[in-house]
């Protein structure tokens, strides 16, 4: 059904980071029928999810075949940074491609800021209002090119924003008619701490940790009906 499955996401969906071979992360079980060339994973450690959405837009507008874009959305208060140097100073030329683009792709932590006003910048509110209209288009731009995307949360425990907040209720509401976003009732975090999995890196990070090959399994099968009947597959 679909030419290339395509994932966008963090730290949580990284063979390195959890501890386990590129096969036995969630996505690549769900979808284990289909041959290993037809996966690639974007996901990096630290990345944030304004280039997650930009890999997948990109990916949208360029690569060839019918697509299945997955963005396994992990730690949400990060900005992007782009780093290579500008106007006549950037060494990136017409020939490059988005993996070249990546190497200059990193990440603001609110960690690292030292003005109190700055961290506005992560505000909840504006963050999640963000991400659902960043969902709304991709969703729109997959739909126009006959592709398929889903949304899931790898690492959140609780709701990080207020309900029927004015910024953001119409964007939620209109994301949740599509039915391809998965909140975090139903993280990968959530999931394993109920089927008492431990992430295999429980003693550094707690319940927040990554979750390894048995956690990634987990997931996949509980997400499996879901993301199917939206994909309307078997």
């Amino acid at each position: 059904m679909f030419d290339k499955i395509i994932n966008y996401g963090d730290s949580f969906t990284t063979a390195h980071e959890c501890q386990c071979a590129e096969d036995n992360l969630w996505f690549r079980k769900l979808f284990k029928d289909y041959p290993a060339e037809t996966f690639i994973n974007r996901a990096k450690s630290g990345n944030n999810f304004s280039y997650m959405f930009l890999e997948a837009s990109h990916d949208a507008l360029t690569q060839q075949g019918k697509l299945l874009q997955i963005v396994s959305l992990g730690v949400l208060q990060r900005l992007p940074l782009y780093t290579d140097g500008w106007y006549d100073k950037e060494t990136l030329k017409t020939n490059s491609s988005l993996t070249d683009c990546q190497k200059y792709f990193e990440t603001l932590y609110v960690k690292d800021l030292h003005d109190p006003k700055l961290t506005n910048l992560y505000h909840p509110t504006l963050i999640y209002a963000e991400l659902f209209n960043k969902m709304q288009h991709l969703h729109e731009l997959a739909d126009k090119n006959n592709n398929k995307i889903v949304f899931v949360h790898m690492f959140h425990k609780d709701k990080e924003y207020n309900e029927r907040h004015p910024l953001i209720e119409p964007f939620e509401n209109n994301v949740l008619q599509i039915g391809n976003y998965f909140d975090h009732t139903l993280s990968c975090n959530n999931i394993c701490f109920d089927a008492g999995i431990e992430p295999v890196d429980a003693d550094k990070y707690g319940r927040y940790g990554h979750h390894g090959a048995e956690g990634q399994k987990m997931f996949a099968d509980q997400m499996s009906d879901n993301i199917k009947k939206y994909l309307e597959i078997s």
